[in-house]
């Protein structure tokens, strides 16, 4: 079996909150707007299905991981969903 690897998604609370992410359908969204070629090369060959994810806020007064959620899609169609 191989080994659940948690990742750290950064996200500033007035574009796209952890709230936002509560608030979808299935508590489920796709993850896109990645600008980083190194962030974007990490969802696209070393996420998995069930990985595990920090949600932090940036630009935020404190910052702070202010919630987790599941990787459930692989890169194709990248979504995470609230845990």
């Amino acid at each position: 079996m191989a080994e659940r690897k948690f990742w750290l998604f950064k996200s500033e609370p007035t574009n796209y909150s952890y709230d936002d992410l509560l608030s979808e359908e299935n508590q489920t969204a796709e993850w896109d707007g990645v600008r980083n070629y190194q962030a974007r090369n990490y969802m696209r060959d070393d996420m998995k299905v069930g990985d595990g994810i920090l949600f932090y806020h940036s630009s935020a007064n404190p910052t702070a991981v202010v919630g987790t959620a599941t990787i459930a899609r692989e890169m194709a169609g990248f979504a995470v969903t609230a845990s």
